[in-house]
């Protein structure tokens, strides 16, 4: 099974363009990762995305038991030295969904992450065996 985990913006548009393309399957699991944080143009994106790609699986993952700015105020915001928003928001919720769906099954997950767009992004492995979540990233 093949999977997209989507932001819905440059890197994972070009990422689904690219898997889809490449695979010949326009049925992939698409996964939205609401962070709750999305701007209104980010949510319109990824409606008119689904819209103009119908045979694609779309699933949203959302942490619909906080509130980020109630975790602010519990304690602190994100910080270099305590980064808690994007494994509470954004990586856990997509884990989630993606334990929900496949369970104990191998799968193959593509996140557009671009290198451009922080240094310890820059040495991300192209692709990579996350044994932890048992699932192969690929990074462009």
């Amino acid at each position: 099974m093949r999977n997209i985990s989507c932001c819905r913006f440059q890197d994972s548009t070009a990422t689904a363009d690219i898997v889809i393309k490449t695979l010949g399957n326009p049925s992939l699991v698409h996964i939205f990762g609401d962070t709750t944080l999305e701007f209104p143009s980010t949510i319109e994106y990824a409606t008119r995305y689904r819209e103009n790609h119908p045979l694609a699986i779309f699933q949203i993952a959302k942490n619909r038991e906080q509130i980020f700015y109630d975790v602010c105020e519990d304690i602190g915001p994100p910080a270099r030295m305590m980064r808690w928003c994007c494994s509470m928001f954004k990586t856990g919720p997509i884990t989630r969904v993606i334990n929900s769906l496949y369970r104990n099954q191998q799968i193959l997950t593509f996140y557009g992450i671009r290198k451009s767009e922080s240094v310890s992004r820059s040495k991300y492995n192209r692709i990579e065996d996350d044994a932890e979540s048992d699932f192969l990233l690929e990074r462009l």
